[in-house]
């Protein structure tokens, strides 16, 4: 991964290479920021910039031995570690046990979530939360008194540290107390305020935004996959490019976002049990990415329906969801859309913590049945 590679973040850039260029490098970092951001590429490009044989001021040269190891994420001084699940085949999981598995993820959206990577691992446990449990930090400790291969700096890649359970904790705490010149930890966290406190303590904190609409047009067209509605898709999605990519992937998606919520919001009006019922069982079939993106695309019609009633212009949205607002937002008012917001954004919360589906959206819908309802005029 070069820097040249990322559109945007060039404060963060210039952060990164500046520590370089000073001889400033701390030996544990720590790159937090919001779900769907560069943070992944950065420290990426950043590990692979303090490893290149020929790098610049401004990038890694991508050509050298190094760079084209780190390329296919296979350097043998580059070292993962990520939560992972108990299976039959490994009681004692470490992160090499599914290194295979992890490559194939960052090399094909290195903007992924906790719950992209369980669906990728593919195996029948995605209710479990997965974990860096004690064994990882044992066997970094065996890693890095070994001598480093061919690197200057020996890099440990810890993606969602704080996912590691107390006992993983305590003991890379004190690995991390005791320094090696040539080792470099570099921490990927989407929660900080769950990261040990004493660990936390003891990183440097690199602080990553959001995309902005401009970087993620940008993002996409390195991808060579043409994006007619990027601005709507930014919008949906928050600026998150994992998602932005997947609907873009996925042209379908938006257009059965829009069938199923006109038609569990008919059904919440009617207070229309077997089609909540219906509605309930198909969406927990889904995986929970979609799960989320429906979830995230109603909240944008609910507020879209405000908006609708100061200046339908200022919408970007389809005719047909134009037409739907037209009749849908009399629904949405001042007495009830800070509850429905609340009970959709609680609703995505629940989804990131792999909560039950089915009972959840059931739910929810009882609860939006409820809400629409507290202003009797009809959906046409």
């Amino acid at each position: 991964m070069l820097f040249n590679d990322i559109c945007g973040f060039e404060q963060t850039k210039r952060q990164l290479l500046e520590s370089v260029k000073k001889n400033r490098v701390s030996h544990a970092q720590l790159f937090f920021g919001p779900t769907g951001n560069a943070k992944i590429s950065l420290a990426l490009a950043y590990a692979q910039y303090l490893n290149c044989l020929k790098r610049t001021d401004k990038d890694s040269c991508g050509n050298c031995n190094s760079c084209i190891k780190y390329k296919n994420l296979t350097h043998p001084d580059l070292h993962f570690i990520f939560p992972v699940l108990k299976t039959p085949e490994y009681n004692k999981p470490i992160s090499d046990n599914f290194i295979q598995q992890w490559r194939e993820m960052v090399l094909s959206n290195p903007y992924f979530n906790i719950n992209n990577w369980i669906s990728h691992l593919d195996v029948n446990k995605k209710k479990l939360k997965p974990q860096i449990y004690v064994h990882e930090s044992e066997d970094i400790q065996k890693k890095m008194m070994l001598k480093n291969y061919e690197a200057n700096k020996k890099i440990f890649f810890v993606w969602l540290p704080e996912n590691m359970n107390i006992p993983a904790a305590n003991k890379l705490l004190k690995t991390i107390e005791e320094p090696n010149p040539k080792t470099v930890f570099i921490m990927i966290s989407e929660n900080v305020n769950k990261i040990m406190p004493t660990i936390k303590s003891r990183l440097q904190m690199i602080r990553t935004k959001r995309f902005s609409i401009d970087e993620a047009s940008c993002q996409v067209e390195k991808t060579n996959q043409p994006v007619q509605n990027i601005n709507e898709l930014y919008q949906l999605t928050n600026g998150d490019m994992g998602q932005i990519l997947f609907l873009s992937r996925n042209e379908n998606e938006v257009n059965q976002n829009f069938e199923e919520f006109v038609f569990i919001m008919r059904a919440c009006y009617q207070a229309n049990i077997e089609k909540i019922s219906i509605f309930t069982e198909n969406i927990s079939s889904k995986n929970n990415m979609q799960q989320e993106l429906f979830l995230s695309y109603a909240l944008k019609i609910i507020r879209d329906c405000l908006l609708y009633k100061y200046s339908s212009e200022l919408l970007l949205i389809s005719k047909k969801e134009k037409d739907f607002i037209a009749n849908f937002h009399q629904f949405v008012n001042g007495g009830n859309i800070v509850q429905i917001t609340e009970e959709i954004e609680e609703a995505i919360r629940l989804i990131n913590r792999n909560a039950n589906p089915k009972i959840l959206f059931f739910d929810l819908c009882l609860k939006l049945t409820k809400l629409i309802n507290s202003k009797s005029k009809i959906v046409n």
